[in-house]
């Protein structure tokens, strides 16, 4: 929960610094499991968002893109 001052701060700023949230370690997982990703899907990584009929975002050249992970 949000303290007042936090909400506060919040509603101002539009963002609010909540802290490290994930461990050094967590974050070393979460990357090798993207990169894993990155390799099995190869150059159709993130297709996803160039086949949408609602989304339309040109892959920059030297990015990486994933999409659809949620689901």
């Amino acid at each position: 929960m949000l303290t007042t001052e936090e909400q506060s701060f919040l509603a101002t700023n539009g963002y609010l610094n909540v802290g490290q949230l994930l461990s050094t370690e967590e974050v070393d997982q979460i990357n090798e499991r993207i990169y894993k990703l990155l390799q099995v899907e190869g150059d159709r990584a993130g297709a996803e968002l160039a086949d949408s009929k609602y989304i339309r975002h040109p892959k920059e050249e030297g990015a990486d893109r994933l999409a659809d992970l949620v689901n």
